[in-house]
């Protein structure tokens, strides 16, 4: 029963911190104008493929926690589905590879810098969907509702 709300912990502190991380630049510039004495200047350039993949984490990340939720403990197909959800989430991660195509006219160590952040934040997705996809951690959150079914 521990592993499960641990797990259910991490899917939705992942899922926020993704969500928190997609602001769109408007609300950044605001909170920036009413929490900070500091202005910064953000660039900014407008791409459909990046709308995209917000919306697509903004559509993805609810789901992951109603998953994690709703349908891991009640359902065989609910681990499957999470790691799915999980992975097309590190897609649409994927998308905001083009935004450091905007900094080509900056030095070699800024574009490095750009693309390590964004696979790097990529990453997280993927290790924990791929972890969904073993059999053993499958076992285990499927397990969960076996021995509840067992104990009452």
């Amino acid at each position: 029963m521990r592993f499960l709300h641990f797990f259910r912990l991490t899917i939705s502190l992942v899922a926020l911190a993704y969500c928190f991380d997609s602001l769109p630049i408007g609300w950044i510039y605001w909170l920036e104008d009413h929490f900070s004495n500091v202005h910064a200047i953000y660039e900014t350039g407008h791409s459909s493929l990046i709308t995209r993949g917000e919306i697509g984490i903004y559509i993805i990340a609810p789901v992951a926690v109603l998953i994690a939720f709703i349908a891991i403990p009640r359902f065989v197909w609910g681990v499957s589905a999470l790691s799915w959800c999980l992975l097309l989430m590190r897609a649409w991660l994927l998308t905001n590879l083009y935004s450091c195509y905007w900094l080509r006219y900056l030095s070699a160590v800024t574009q490095i810098a750009c693309y390590g952040q964004e696979l790097s934040f990529a990453l997280a997705p993927l290790i924990i969907g791929l972890l969904l996809r073993h059999r053993l951690v499958a076992e285990q959150l499927q397990g969960t509702q076996r021995h509840r079914g067992n104990a009452v």
